[in-house]
């Protein structure tokens, strides 16, 4: 399946020009200047309150098959348990990027055809002084030792390549499980999962350099994992935070400068690398930040893990701010931390608070990132989430705004295919644009909870794929294996309100919409409609608190354009 993004061409654009006021008109191009249709039908002057027809337009561009390279971080010091939990989800995880869904929603988003599965470990030793002696560790390097315990092969290639087959997906689930079950739990207390997240995928000839006045692994010794065009996605899992450090004196326990807790070294904020080094570094990696997948499993408290309904980025700012996720020194025992949660019968994890701010960071910066916790019962969910927004950040073609369905479920947008040849199946041959091009309407699918079947294209603000969009759970999705190409303009009609006022301008809270001034044609004001696509609605009890072509629809109690 082909991966399409949409880029916003003409937005919010009221069509104008043509002929005189009062006249009958459709669109608007008929109108002339500073007239628009009103939604009656007929030329009039865009009063404050006057309903009035809206078209905004999106180019959507295919590209090619989508290839993810996905590199897993495990703190091989963290519980066989805890690893364990993760090795059982990864078949799961596999199978739904490949079908482009989770069972129950496959084709629903855009499916994976060419994996890159590699596994580094939190172990980057410590310097020629350190506690853990080993100056380098697992140095970031992609690992290739197999758990002979559990019917392996004793080598294994340092990334496993393979497709979207059955049988390819067993290969990539068996490399995954043979290899992180080789870890063990013994590694470097001295974690540094962000580290070696970076020494594993940076090149050569990039600026960073790494203990010991080392180069990054990308081009050298992981050479061949990470390719130029496919979505990166690092999944870290671990029970305490990082303590990437520049100085590693701070490993030395047998410095008698240094009197803090080796427990504690690891919040000794000076000899940590800063977070936007981590940020910084992983966003160069990829041209475009949406193709940068960053997903956490740590000590974060099960009840502070973000949901999926709203944005994550002020979710995450929420998180930092939570307590039990600042790394403080226990009253009863001066060497410890205190916990941030724990997994009953199990053990506790501590909070990965810099880990979860270069997630916050990269999410600012227009990455997909989840950040979920280790102390659930069981890993099912987390990975579950972690597979919808990396479908998502495939290709999913999130919309920048909500758009309002008609009373049947469908939205009055048209897409456009432009090709060379003849329209395919599930397209209606449209009037010729330019010659030797031929148009082609896709047609429109309903979907309201469940997926249509038919080729077609259809409007999804439910589905997995779409909670990975940024600003809301809505975008372009096509069904019953239909595979866009060509050139793809989707336009859209939805009747609005005099923008001047407010009317019909996004809101996700009442508080969002503009006071109207005494003397305005909406005497209850404004609130916010989420029965109109999440916009600014006059109030009403009756038609006389509405004006123009609004009427006051009883059930909802706003001004609804007729």
């Amino acid at each position: 399946m082909r991966r399409t993004s949409v880029r916003p061409l003409l937005t919010l654009l009221l069509v104008l020009a043509g002929c005189h006021a009062g006249e009958p008109c459709e669109d608007g191009s008929e109108c002339e200047a500073e007239r628009v249709c009103s939604v009656r039908g007929a030329c009039v002057r865009p009063a404050p309150g006057v309903c009035a027809i809206r078209r905004t337009t999106f180019e959507v561009e295919p590209a090619g098959a989508p290839q993810l390279d996905l590199l897993f971080v495990i703190d091989d010091t963290t519980r066989i348990e805890w690893q364990a939990d993760l090795i059982a989800e990864v078949p799961r995880l596999l199978t739904a990027l490949a079908r482009g869904g989770l069972p129950g929603f496959e084709g629903s988003a855009t499916s994976v055809d060419s994996f890159h599965l590699g596994v580094v470990t939190s172990d980057m030793g410590t310097g020629p002084d350190g506690a853990c002696g080993s100056v380098f560790g697992k140095d970031g390097l992609l690992q290739t030792v197999g758990d002979l315990s559990a019917f392996c092969l004793a080598d294994h290639p340092p990334w496993l390549e393979f497709g979207a087959r059955p049988l390819d997906l067993r290969d990539g689930g068996d490399h995954a499980r043979c290899v992180m079950s080789a870890l063990g739990y013994q590694g470097c207390g001295f974690e540094q999962p962000l580290e070696a997240t970076l020494k594993a995928l940076t090149p050569r000839t990039s600026p960073l350099r790494f203990s010991g006045n080392t180069v990054g692994h990308a081009d050298g010794a992981n050479a061949g994992f990470l390719r130029e065009d496919s979505l990166l996605a690092i999944i870290t899992l671990g029970d305490e935070d990082d303590c990437s450090a520049h100085d590693t004196d701070v490993y030395d326990l047998e410095d008698p400068s240094i009197t803090i807790p080796a427990n504690l070294r690891c919040i000794h904020e000076p000899s940590l690398h800063p977070i936007s080094r981590y940020v910084e570094g992983l966003l160069t990696l990829r041209d475009d930040p949406g193709r940068l997948f960053y997903g956490v499993l740590g000590g974060v408290p099960v009840d502070a893990v973000p949901s999926e309904d709203a944005p994550v980025t002020p979710q995450l700012e929420a998180l930092l701010s939570d307590a039990r996720m600042e790394s403080r020194q226990a009253e009863l025992d001066s060497t410890q931390l205190v916990a941030s949660c724990d997994r009953p019968g199990e053990g506790r994890a501590y909070p990965p608070e810099r880990i979860v701010r270069v997630a916050h960071g990269l999410a600012e910066a227009g990455a997909s990132v989840w950040v979920d916790s280790t102390c659930r019962e069981t890993l099912t969910d987390p990975v579950d989430r972690m597979a919808r927004v990396i479908a998502a950040a495939l290709g999913p073609s999130c919309l920048p705004h909500a758009i309002e369905r008609r009373p049947d479920g469908r939205v009055p947008c048209e897409l456009v295919e432009i090709v060379d040849g003849a329209c395919g199946p599930g397209r209606v041959l449209l009037e010729p644009e330019e010659p030797g091009r031929t148009r082609c309407a896709i047609e429109q699918r309903v979907a309201l909870d469940v997926l249509p079947t038919e080729p077609g294209w259809f409007y999804d603000d439910f589905g997995p794929a779409a909670v990975g969009c940024a600003d809301g759970p809505h975008r372009v999705a096509f069904s019953g294996g239909l595979e866009p190409s060509g050139t793809l303009v989707l336009e859209c009609e939805q009747r609005v309100g005099g923008t001047e006022l407010g009317v019909g301008t996004h809101c996700a809270v009442h508080a969002d919409c503009a006071e109207l001034p005494a003397d305005a044609p909406f005497p209850l004001g404004l609130g916010c409609d989420h029965g109109s696509g999440g916009t600014c609605q006059p109030r009403c009890e009756t038609d006389r608190d509405c004006d123009g072509d609004f009427r006051c629809e009883a059930e909802t109690g706003f001004c609804t354009c007729y």
